[in-house]
């Protein structure tokens, strides 16, 4: 049995793999070449896994900041 995982993960890494996830087991009928004779197909589940890098942060604008309340008279404090 080991050397099933041994062939799946060379087969995995010349695919490109990073990672391999190895499910359960697997049965379910199936049929022979000539599709005359019924079989059971039993096999295992694996999933290949590659890492991409991660985006670029997406530029954003500068935040404005916010608007100042124009001064009126009364709030002046300099007194002539």
């Amino acid at each position: 049995m080991f050397v099933f995982f041994d062939k799946l993960r060379a087969r995995a890494g010349t695919m490109g793999c990073d990672a391999l996830v190895i499910g359960g087991p697997t049965s379910g009928p199936g049929f022979s070449l000539d599709l005359k004779k019924t079989a059971t197909v039993r096999g295992m589940t694996a999933t290949c896994i590659v890492y991409t890098a991660p985006p670029e942060p997406i530029a954003r604008p500068p935040i404005a900041p916010p608007p100042v309340a124009a001064a009126t008279a009364s709030d002046s404090s300099e007194t002539p």
